[in-house]
């Protein structure tokens, strides 16, 4: 998208030079400009002289720089055809070497904030002032950007108001770029950060690009008629002027702003009244954005990919409606929070996804090569692969993503009672894998404008991106995470609860096929693993527990995939439940005869001890004796009591033959329970004392 700025500042009796800000390396619109003001200072008997910054760049370094983009290219190349270590390490080091170079070679002719001030305090110093600033360079919501370096409406407005004296020698804006006078750019970025600006030029629509003669002209046009312009504000006069630029018939929406007067070449709009006109634009945005969602979301048919043609499409026509009346409604109170869903920063970084996804390869190509070799290492199916994301639609890299959530989910559920050195090793692996995912998804999937330069809609950007952080990614991310016991016991504690979380989560709201049985033994293996997930070490006895309630949950998982029911009565579970309960004293569970299970389990530990005295085991088994008479006989009240109570509901009814044969049902249950034989009420006793105790709370 090309931009170009003109900042065109009046001034009094000193003298008015012009500020050329070149950030694009664009000598045809210097030219262009140069032409303009020699034609100004012959017909009003001026002085100006253009101030080009950056420096312009001499022949010699701009051929330099262009073997060195050859060669970069080349060398980011040959890193993707790269299969082994040792070629990617060869590539890599030499593509490094290649930015260096460029950087050096360039350095001395790329904008910098420091020098740009300096060379402002240098104009004010020597008395000057600027009749235009001119900024070329690539727009996009309120950013302009090039080779050159990058700069906003921000901090433009920033700079120059570090010299109030030449901020306020500013009359006219010329934005030369893509929506700069839409309505919606108008008022949320230029009218807003230079309130004192009387008029502003530049494009409605898509601006052409650097090379393209039409749009030098229109710059030289405006840049002759600028005073002209200035003194006037009758509509019907400006747009006469602009029409009388012979360019802007070729051009998308050549426009001026004037006070509150949208000015194009058949047309004038009121930006004040459009503004009125806000409130019903609500309903129609959320109709218009469903070509955002559409290509956002990447999930309905036809909406896979971005269109391939940026210049022309349905989602171009969502941008440029952004800009043209909805993003004006944004200065208004609550219009900003509806509008943000679907923003001018966004939508231009969506409309660009291509351009966005190469330039994320190439910045950061060997490190997606790493996680494909981990991804190997831990067994990842062969499909679940990143080197070739350049490749892939947003619709691909969304389901992509999706296994590698389930991947990621899966084996670290599965590994996280694995407390050896190739566990421990095995879970960074899966830790890394995990902030890899949040860095796609932030970076590519949700497109933060913090994530996403704005440089990466153009190509070969050399600008990283502030949420990849590649020394937490990759064989570095693995290795950081071996040696830093902090960041392992940070990813063990949230990654683990969140991969199980979810698990949980899903198994509940969707058992996929499983029989409810099966489904209650997987969420209790999920439940114990996590518990012995969240475990210390150094409490052994709890630990030990826990890792025998997770050989019941997978012995129960096991079973069930064999068709068993009534699990709780299998031999195996019913021995594994006993054995848990003997390491588990430290559990407080709220269970109607608790006391009494503990009490019991309590003896039978110690009875399994076999320096315990003669004496001292006799005594235990008495008391194991008495105590399992006691509950038993608690355990044969409590199953008596329901039917007791319903007997007297039941009696206090009128009589009814449904009525009288509950209570016959009733009472013979009474009656069975009070006439339980002594294996009856073993088999009660033996119910209870072998149900499993809760699991250790964290």
């Amino acid at each position: 998208m090309k931009a170009l700025w003109v900042f065109l500042l009046f001034s009094g009796p000193a003298q008015a030079d012009v500020l050329f800000l070149d950030l694009n390396n664009n000598p045809m619109e210097i030219e262009a400009a140069r032409s303009a003001i020699s034609k100004r200072n012959r017909a009003e008997n001026l002085q100006e002289q253009l101030v080009i910054y950056p420096p312009e760049m001499p022949a010699n370094v701009r051929n330099s720089l262009n073997r060195l983009n050859r060669e970069r290219d080349a060398a980011a190349q040959r890193l993707n055809r790269c299969d082994t270590q040792g070629c990617r390490q060869q590539a890599g080091e030499t593509l490094s070497n290649l930015y260096l170079e460029i950087d050096e070679v360039s350095g001395p002719y790329v904008y910098s904030e420091e020098k740009f001030r300096e060379l402002l305090a240098s104009q004010v110093s020597a008395g000057k002032t600027f009749s235009s600033v001119i900024a070329s360079g690539h727009d996009g919501t309120g950013n302009i950007s090039g080779t050159r370096g990058t700069i906003s409406d921000t901090t433009l407005a920033a700079s120059l108001g570090a010299f109030p004296n030449l901020a306020n020698s500013i009359r006219t804006l010329h934005l030369w770029g893509c929506y700069t006078t839409a309505p919606g750019s108008l008022l949320t970025n230029w009218k807003k950060h230079f309130p004192n600006i009387a008029l502003i030029t530049g494009f409605q629509g898509r601006a052409p690009l650097g090379d393209r003669p039409a749009g030098h002209e229109y710059l030289r046009g405006v840049l002759e008629r600028e005073h002209e312009m200035l003194a006037s504000t009758d509509v019907i006069k400006l747009q006469r002027l602009l029409n009388g630029i012979s360019s802007v018939r070729l051009l998308d929406g050549p426009a001026i702003n004037r006070c509150d007067q949208l000015i194009r070449i058949d047309s004038t709009v009121n930006l004040r009244e459009m503004l009125h006109s806000c409130e019903g634009k609500r309903t129609e945005f959320e109709e218009r954005k469903k070509v955002f969602d559409c290509y956002f979301r990447a999930t309905g048919e036809g909406c896979e990919n971005p269109p391939s043609n940026t210049s022309a499409s349905d989602l171009r026509s969502f941008y440029g409606y952004l800009y043209d009346s909805a993003g004006a409604c944004s200065v208004l109170p609550g219009f900003g929070e509806i509008l943000a869903t679907a923003s001018t920063e966004k939508t231009l970084r969506l409309i660009f996804f291509r351009e966005v996804t190469k330039n994320f390869q190439r910045l950061y190509g060997p490190t997606l090569t790493e996680v494909d070799t981990v991804l190997a290492e831990l067994g990842a199916p062969p499909a679940l692969r990143f080197s070739g994301l350049k490749d892939l639609s947003r619709q691909d890299l969304l389901q992509r993503l999706d296994m590698l959530t389930t991947f990621i989910d899966t084996a670290l559920t599965t590994i996280a009672a694995d407390r050896s050195p190739e566990g421990a090793l095995r879970q960074a692996k899966l830790f890394m894998l995990r902030e890899f995912h949040t860095t796609l998804v932030n970076t590519l999937m949700n497109l933060r404008t913090d994530c996403v330069p704005f440089e990466w809609i153009e190509p070969n950007a050399n600008v990283t991106g502030s949420c990849v952080d590649t020394q937490s990614l990759g064989a570095q991310g693995v290795a950081r995470r071996v040696s830093d016991p902090n960041t392992f016991g940070y990813d063990r504690l949230f990654g683990m609860d969140e991969a199980f979380d979810r698990r949980i989560r899903n198994l509940r709201a969707n058992p996929a096929g499983r029989s409810p049985t099966a489904a209650a033994a997987e969420l209790e293996l999920l439940q114990v693993r996590r518990a012995l997930a969240r475990e210390p070490t150094t409490n052994a006895t709890r630990v030990e527990a826990l890792e025998i309630r997770n050989r019941r949950a997978e012995r129960l998982m096991a079973l069930a995939g064999e068709g068993v029911e009534n699990l709780e009565a299998h031999p195996e579970i019913r021995a594994l439940t006993h054995q848990f309960n003997l390491h588990s004293l430290d559990i407080r569970g709220e269970t109607m005869f608790e006391p009494e299970h503990r009490a019991l389990i309590q003896i039978e530990r110690e009875l399994a001890n076999p320096s315990v005295p003669p004496a001292r085991r006799a005594d235990l088994r008495a008391r194991f004796q008495s105590l399992q008479e006691q509950l038993t006989q608690a355990l044969v009240v409590a199953k008596r009591s329901e039917p007791t109570y319903m007997l007297n509901v039941l009696r206090a009814q009128a009589p009814t033959p449904a009525r009288d044969a509950a209570i016959a049902q009733h009472q013979v249950e009474l009656d069975r329970l009070a006439r339980l034989t002594p294996a009856e009420k073993e088999a009660l006793f033996n119910e209870y004392f072998l149900r499993l105790m809760p699991m250790p709370a964290n």
